[in-house]
């Protein structure tokens, strides 16, 4: 907003791949299908020697990052599923093997991550790691992922709150980051048909529904105890929420999600 455009950014274009082939069909524009494939194919130029993505803008050093490449898994097995090229599902498999490889023993990811921590909403790599682990019957890519959901799940306090889900140690996380979470334990929960994953997510999803309820909005950060910081709203954060209990109420039937 301060100066113009950025220069392209591997993470998030994609998950704006997965967004612009939803949105194509919905939005009768055929373009999107167009502007995904392009990005899809972007992202194909951009892949480390090693096969993950780096942190950041293309223009900036490279530096693999563990989020940032569990990002662009996500729109590859969308673009894949979409138009069928090969070349989409191999670039995955390359970046699904670097996650497996620099995963720690206890399912943290803490090298090539940001601040060299391990962080909670890396659960939102996992749905991915569990979406090709499922489409290429790929055992070692599922163990990864249940390795990293278990882990997220021993993060999680009684009250749903999360440890570790902030940027940095000690700092109380976003709704965005809270919301990563959430997202990532309830589609791998669809995918790999794991409740406890799903209970996880309710719990915490459920603790921020009633928060919200309270106060008819959303703060920008919850520390423990569902603590809020109200002087400022999560745009990312509220958005994610509103898919999350969104689908949830597709999940469940439950009218409190559609009604949030």
């Amino acid at each position: 907003l301060a100066s113009g455009w950025s220069p392209g950014y591997p993470e998030t274009t994609g998950y704006i791949i997965v967004t612009l082939l939803e949105a194509a069909p919905l939005l009768h524009r055929p373009s999107d299908l167009l502007r995904a494939r392009r990005a899809a194919e972007w992202e194909l130029q951009v892949q480390l020697a090693e096969g993950a993505w780096q942190a950041g803008f293309a223009t900036d050093p490279p530096r693999p990052a563990v989020f940032n490449t569990g990002q662009v898994l996500q729109g590859l097995l969308a673009a894949h599923q979409a138009f069928g090229e090969a070349a989409f599902a191999a670039a995955a498999e390359r970046g699904a093997a670097w996650l497996v490889r620099v995963q720690d023993a206890d399912g943290a990811w803490r090298r090539h991550e940001y601040r060299e921590a391990p962080h909670a909403y890396a659960a939102r790599v996992a749905w991915p790691l569990a979406e090709l682990a499922a489409r290429a019957g790929d055992r070692r890519v599922r163990q990864a992922a249940v390795r990293n959901l278990d882990w997220t799940l021993a993060q999680q306090e009684p009250d749903g709150w999360f440890r570790h889900c902030g940027f940095g140690a000690g700092e109380p996380p976003f709704t965005h980051t809270l919301a990563y979470t959430l997202e990532g334990l309830l589609e791998a929960a669809v995918v790999l048909q794991e409740e406890r994953y799903l209970a996880a997510c309710r719990r915490g999803a459920d603790a921020l529904l009633l928060a919200f309820e309270r106060r008819r909005r959303l703060a920008g950060t919850y520390g423990p105890g569902w603590t809020g910081d109200y002087r400022y709203a999560c745009l990312t954060g509220g958005a994610q929420l509103g898919r999350t209990w969104g689908r949830l109420f597709e999940l469940t039937g439950d009218a409190r999600y559609l009604n949030a």
